[in-house]
């Protein structure tokens, strides 16, 4: 895929709009893999899991879900991410891992272990062999986790002008969980997005706090007016503030 089409494809499995049918084992894989990609490892993982949580819940999959195996997944492929640039490399580095990963898990855990009510619910470490966490993993999630502390401080979405737990929530729903991720977001499909998940017509006043929003997020300098979300509606802003 190229870089488009995996940004497009991460976009769809944050915001919960990715087909089911491209959503088998691999696509699991590949749908971690562009999250790592995208945003180191520990940021990715959680963005995984919380995404994938989203994402069984519209689907009407919650039971699915399985903490254990997806957390030791998302282990595996941290480790080996490295071998490979772009996907068709690690790929056809990791075939087996791409194909039919539960063989790898049983390395490193029991069938009792792996498959116990428990394992789904929450994590539980390896009974077998370690999954591979190395040092040098261990050293960067130290620091992408400071980095990300740092980052997350000044990039509340509760910053943004408008944006009130309701709204932070329904852009946390869409997959947007930093300003930074507002950038360059396109808010009529943000918005036609949000309608397909809630399954109902949204209040468009809803469109014009994700337009104001984004212009937050992709200006550094500010007209105060356009940080009025009454500014964006469907007039053209500038005409608006004038």
């Amino acid at each position: 895929m190229t870089g488009t089409e995996e940004t497009a494809f991460l976009r769809a499995f944050e915001n919960g709009t990715l087909d089911p049918e491209e959503f088998d084992h691999e696509g699991h894989v590949y749908a971690a893999w562009c999250c790592l990609r995208h945003y180191g490892d520990p940021v990715g993982k959680d963005r995984f899991v919380r995404a994938l949580k989203r994402f069984v819940k519209r689907h009407g999959a919650v039971d699915k879900y399985h903490e254990t195996m997806t957390r030791a997944f998302l282990d595996l492929i941290s480790s080996r991410r490295e071998m490979g640039s772009d996907w068709k490399t690690f790929r056809r580095a990791n075939q087996g891992l791409v194909e039919q990963g539960l063989g790898h898990l049983l390395l490193h855990y029991s069938e009792d272990r792996l498959f116990s009510g428990r394992a789904r619910r929450e994590f539980l470490p390896p009974d077998r062999i370690p999954l591979p966490t190395t040092r040098r993993t261990a050293k960067r999630s130290a620091r992408d986790t400071a980095r990300t502390t740092t980052r997350s401080a000044r990039e509340d979405l509760r910053d943004i002008p408008g944006i009130g737990p309701r709204m932070k929530d329904a852009l946390l729903d869409l997959g947007y969980e930093r300003v930074g991720d507002l950038r360059g977001a396109d808010p009529e499909k943000m918005y036609a997005d949000l309608c397909r998940q809630r399954k109902a017509a949204v209040d468009r006043c809803v469109l014009y706090v994700f337009r104001c929003a984004v212009y937050f997020a992709s200006q550094t300098v500010h007209d105060p007016e356009l940080l009025k979300w009454w500014r964006w509606k469907d007039k053209p802003a500038r005409e608006a503030s004038e």
